[in-house]
């Protein structure tokens, strides 16, 4: 299992994913001298001696949650590789389904002026993520292309 270079790809990008649990994507400033900070599951007003939690982001905490599992699906998959290429593509698709939910929450859901953004690195690791998880389904691919060519040998 894990002598396959795809199974590195997935684990590394399992890991990777799992970082965004921890970090911040951005933080605010707003016009009223408050600091908001955009986790994974939540988004806090700071203010000078207090934390208030403006909104749940759920929805985002399910997505990075599901991502996670099939990772790990993807991983223990090793013996069935058409399951395991289609569950690469649809991590690829909820990563970029990733982007377009943390879009909606930063430029919908939130009602206030904001004056300056800073990013974080956490918004790079679902790109990181994406492109291992495409290199590990074109390793799955030669994969299954190298198995077919056997049997047509025989």
């Amino acid at each position: 299992m894990l002598q396959r270079i795809q199974t590195i790809y997935l684990l590394v990008s399992f890991i990777i994913i799992s970082l965004t649990l921890f970090f911040p994507f951005f933080e605010f400033n707003s016009n009223e001298a408050n600091e908001y900070i955009f986790n994974s599951m939540t988004i806090e007003q700071v203010s000078a001696n207090s934390v208030n939690v403006i909104s749940n982001v759920f929805p985002l905490l399910i997505l990075i949650s599901i991502i996670l599992l099939l990772n790990i699906f993807a991983i223990f998959l090793f013996k069935k590789r058409l399951l395991q290429l289609r569950t690469t593509y649809l991590i690829i698709i909820l990563l970029i389904g990733f982007y377009g939910l943390l879009a909606f929450y930063r430029f919908v859901m939130l009602d206030f002026e904001v004056l300056s953004t800073d990013y974080s690195f956490t918004l790079i690791i679902p790109i990181i993520s994406a492109i291992l998880v495409f290199i590990a389904n074109r390793k799955i691919k030669r994969d299954i292309d190298l198995l077919r060519s056997a049997d047509r040998i025989r």
